[in-house]
């Protein structure tokens, strides 16, 4: 069975329970949430224990738009173990308005759980996810490493909220991790090739736009298609396309 990485509460033991979206007692998401500038991929820097990540490393979720308004998700994770990846896509919706950042997610049928942005960098690089209660804990960030300071910074205000951030587990990123096979969430908007600071796309890492800035780097954006294909195969492109 294919195991079901991140993304709130990755839904297997929820459809069990009936499922519920809801938001931890005492916890308030985030407010004028802007979701395009939280698609993308993230990586998990650390997490609560659950069943549905148990020995999983090198944690990815990619965000992308539906059709239906919604929120493509995709989850994989490496089970070093097998050296096997797993990798699951599901589905999520807000739940309070598109600007507060409470949603709910589901990778099967009917059964949703919760997905709560608890606190979120002003740059989009880095943000404290909570389930339905305090069971389920997530911080996750643009790069695989985050910096000390600000990792125990989102463990204090995660433990100031009643989470139990003894128990996190920091997750295994970066070098280490393989190149996973396998779709991957893909941008849907028009190419365009970057090369001055006149787009400075806010949901890219620091370094990376600092790059952009001085000139060294294009950057792709836009779905797979014979047009985009010269931008994304530029050495000094940015990945986006993928």
């Amino acid at each position: 069975m294919t195991r079901l990485p991140h993304l709130a509460l990755s839904l297997a033991g929820l459809s069990l329970l009936g499922g519920c979206a809801g938001v931890p007692s005492g916890t308030q998401p985030v407010g004028d949430f802007q979701l395009e500038r939280y698609y993308g991929q993230w990586h998990e820097i650390a997490r609560l224990p659950n069943s549905f990540e148990e020995g999983l490393s090198c944690v990815t979720a990619d965000y992308s738009p539906r059709e239906d308004g919604g929120v493509r998700v995709i989850n994989r994770g490496l089970d070093a173990d097998k050296g096997e990846w797993s990798q699951a896509e599901g589905r999520a919706y807000f739940t309070q308005g598109s600007e507060t950042a409470a949603l709910k997610v589901s990778f099967f049928g009917p059964f949703y759980g919760g997905y709560n942005v608890l606190a979120l960098d002003d740059d989009y690089q880095w943000s404290l996810v909570a389930g339905a209660d305090r069971d389920y804990l997530w911080i996750l960030a643009r790069e695989p490493q985050l910096d000390d300071g600000t990792y125990q910074a989102l463990v204090d205000q995660a433990a100031e909220l009643g989470f139990a951030t003894d128990s996190l587990i920091k997750v295994e990123q970066g070098e280490t991790c393989p190149v996973a096979d396998g779709p991957r969430s893909k941008p849907t908007r028009d190419v365009y090739m970057v090369r001055t600071a006149a787009f400075i796309q806010p949901t890219l890492p620091l370094a990376t736009r600092q790059r952009l800035a001085n000139g060294e780097l294009t950057i792709c954006r836009g779905s797979v298609s014979p047009s985009a294909l010269p931008c994304c195969q530029s050495p000094h492109a940015v990945a986006q396309c993928q």
